[in-house]
């Protein structure tokens, strides 16, 4: 069976598509996290990572709404949000 032995998915930095126009080329849709739901064991871990706030967000709300998945606060708690930085 796929995903039995997965334990932990990272995404990181997956979309340099941070216009709303690209939204369809995005790494993490509603249909990745439904098959993530259907192929990783109870207790596995998703962490995923941006560098765009608002792509952060829509990741974070898309794993939430599956309830396969919810946030770990620990986790949230110890590494967080990034902190808004000043363009350069």
């Amino acid at each position: 069976e796929l995903g039995v032995n997965l334990k932990v998915v990272t995404i990181l930095f997956p979309d340099p598509w941070s216009r709303r126009r690209h939204a369809g080329r995005r790494v993490v849709t509603p249909e990745m996290v439904r098959v993530l739901a259907g192929v990783l064991p109870p207790g596995a871990k998703v962490y995923c990572c941006s560098d765009v706030k608002p792509l952060s967000a829509e990741m974070q709300a898309l794993f939430l709404m599956n309830p396969a998945f919810a946030l770990d606060e620990g986790a949230y708690s110890e590494l967080g949000e990034m902190e808004d930085t000043p363009e350069l």
